[in-house]
């Protein structure tokens, strides 16, 4: 049996915007400075207290634009790859149904 290495990391993000871009500049370093963790498959886990783009939110604020391209950005630079999903679209509910 061959064995495959990964790496995989959870993060829940803070829903301060600040605090998000210092996780986002933090997770770009780190992936400088250790190489060798993405020579294989790398997993990560997360709600990153964020989205990608406005159809991705269903009602509350609009999410801000900076907010958006830089996690965008992050996700570019580290060269993520969102998996495809099956089911229900959102993850997320406070059960207050549709008025």
């Amino acid at each position: 049996m061959s064995s495959r290495q990964f790496t995989f990391s959870v993060i829940y993000a803070s829903h301060r915007s600040e605090e998000k871009e210092t996780l986002w500049a933090d997770l770009v370093q780190y992936v400088r400075d250790y190489p060798t963790l993405v020579e294989s498959p790398w997993y990560l886990a997360s709600d990153f207290n964020c989205v990608r783009n406005t159809s991705e939110r269903q009602g509350g604020r609009i999410p801000r634009a900076r907010n958006m391209e830089t996690f965008n950005d992050c996700i570019f630079r580290l060269a993520l790859i969102e998996p495809p999903t099956s089911g229900e679209a959102w993850t997320w509910s406070n059960n207050r149904g549709t008025l």
